[in-house]
């Protein structure tokens, strides 16, 4: 079974956490109802803003850049 991710971004502490949907055949889409620690995230119960996953493959190499050229990206 191919493996589907929603990406959503935390309210609180601004952490994207992923979701594995590919077990669900429905359309509508299952938000995450706490900031999960073990994607970095802040642990809470919190709203999420839900992500296009060109948003998120874009961001996540922009941290990538940062942190290999360090301060000079900001």
């Amino acid at each position: 079974m191919k493996e589907k991710f929603e990406y959503f971004e935390c309210q609180k502490c601004g952490a994207i956490i992923s979701i594995d949907v590919s077990k669900d055949n429905e359309k509508k889409t299952i938000y995450p109802l706490y900031c999960d620690e073990k994607q970095g995230g802040c642990g809470s119960v919190s709203k999420f803003l839900r992500l296009k996953k060109e948003y998120v493959n874009e961001r996540q190499s922009n941290e990538l850049d940062k942190k290999i050229l360090g301060e000079e990206m900001k």
